[in-house]
């Protein structure tokens, strides 16, 4: 039964109603969160990467904010730290650990996600001319789950006559937050077959242990497995372009997302102590939406921007608005150079 109030209730409202019925109607079982820059979130995408670029430390950050035409906002805030435990030379193995953070927060009810993740990876060289990789590496998070029902409003709180916030909820609501460990694991292969042409595929398998994920008593509902099968292969165009055709595969439980489009890089300075280059990409998310990429290199520091255009069912109440996405990544070099490697390693 619809209960209809005397104070008009706006379709934002409307909208964000609707939507926490969704999430609480698959049991929470959604989808992970998720970045359309994906590339620039390299430890999101397998633990096999960390460690894996030319440098010595690397500092990823991401913000992502969706949904701000339809309900609160949903935002997620991403940062990871990662280095090299072991500097490869010649053909050297390498050995990476990081350390990855992120806070998802949406609705009116603060319903959020805080979890750090401790990520080791070990990657083999195959030759000396350091163009030919495989990378294993392993996860273990530490998350916990929160809600506030302080905003939420219920129609056991209707007295017939208006709405009194004073009246029970009639909802047991007496866990506010829970925690729990997440295991995850992954690889990626990397073949750099001439200087013009590369390669680059893998896979990851998060949430083996199938975390519970519940705030009620029902100890059934569990964060389903995400297996994530992400490729790339870079294209030198000219002295001064290069083309980066991508592709993101993610699969939990019923859910399938696929992202693949491709990237321009636009070299306007290629020598290393004054590195610098502009990247524009278009993506597509499977019957969801439209990604536009722009992008920024200087030196050792890389600046995106992104944005959703929403074309699913949601794009009526979205107006096609998914949402912004900025990334940043820093990365540090002890090592002092004065020229290009013949093969530089991946920057992501």
């Amino acid at each position: 039964m619809i209960t209809y109030y005397k104070k008009k209730l706006s379709y934002r409202s409307f909208m964000g109603v609707v939507f926490f019925f969704v999430l609480f109607s698959f049991q929470l079982k959604a989808q992970d969160i998720h970045f359309s820059q994906f590339q620039n979130t390299p430890l999101y995408i397998s633990p096999s990467y960390t460690g894996f670029f030319s440098g010595s430390f690397r500092v990823n950050a991401a913000y992502r904010n969706q949904w701000n035409t339809v309900t609160v906002p949903y935002q997620t805030f991403f940062v990871s730290f990662d280095g090299q435990l072991l500097k490869r030379n010649y053909k050297q193995d390498m050995l990476g650990i990081g350390l990855t953070i992120y806070h998802d927060i949406a609705g009116d009810s603060d319903f959020g996600t805080m979890q750090g993740t401790f990520s080791m990876s070990y990657v083999k060289a195959f030759n000396r001319k350091n163009n030919h990789f495989l990378g294993l590496g392993f996860a273990l998070g530490l998350g916990q789950r929160s809600i506030r029902y302080n905003d939420l409003n219920f129609d056991a709180q209707w007295d017939g006559n208006a709405y009194d916030p004073n009246l029970s909820s009639n909802e047991n609501l007496s866990k506010t937050q829970f925690w729990f460990y997440d295991l995850s694991a992954g690889f990626h292969w990397y073949y750099q077959v001439k200087k013009q042409l590369g390669f680059e595929a893998g896979a990851a398998m998060w949430h083996i242990n199938k975390p519970k994920m519940t705030l009620f008593a029902n100890e059934s509902v569990v964060l389903n497995s995400k297996l994530d099968i992400f490729a790339k292969a870079p294209i030198t165009i000219g002295d001064n372009t290069s083309f980066i055709p991508e592709m993101m595969l993610m699969m939990q439980g019923p859910y399938t997302e696929l992202l693949i489009g491709g990237s321009f890089k636009f070299f306007t300075d290629s020598k290393t102590n004054f590195y610098s280059a502009i990247n524009a990409g278009v993506f597509l998310r499977s019957a969801d939406a439209g990604v536009i990429i722009l992008g920024v290199d200087y030196r050792k520091l890389n600046i995106g921007f992104s944005y959703d255009v929403n074309f699913s069912k949601l794009s009526v109440a979205s107006y096609a608005k998914g949402g912004p996405e900025i990334t940043l990544q820093y990365i540090i070099d002890k090592k002092k150079r004065t020229k290009h490697k013949e093969v530089p390693c991946p920057i992501f």
